[in-house]
């Protein structure tokens, strides 16, 4: 929530400034107003209407509009130390993970002896 001024801040009553907090607040957790109203038991209509102030007198910036996209966004995380690599699973029922891929040698040796095992 990116304010016109950070002077302007002066001017606002205290009222103003909680609801200038909250808007802030919102939007660096990136909920929506009502999410976070009913989060923090605040009036969503409250923040509504005095986000409306706030950029009537000029302190905030009017939303520009977004448009659709066919696109999501996507949150990339480091992966853990538990991940699994390869997972490889017999109709018997046996199975095998392991962290890291496998050497292929040993991953052609492993898919044989399946191929030779009746089981």
């Amino acid at each position: 929530m990116a304010t016109e001024n950070a002077g302007d801040r002066d001017r606002l009553s205290e009222r103003e400034r909680q609801i200038l907090g909250h808007l802030e607040q919102a939007q660096s957790l990136g909920v929506p107003l009502t999410e976070y109203a009913s989060a923090y038991e605040v009036d969503v209509r409250d923040l509504y209407a005095g986000k409306a102030a706030l950029v009537k007198k000029g302190i905030l910036s009017r939303a520009v509009a977004v448009e659709k996209s066919d696109f999501v966004p996507v949150r990339i995380s480091s992966r853990g130390a538990s991940a699994i690599a390869c997972r490889v699973s017999h109709p018997s029922g046996w199975m095998i993970e392991v962290a890291q891929l496998p050497e292929v040698a040993w991953a052609t040796a492993l898919m044989r002896g399946a191929v030779d095992d009746p089981t």
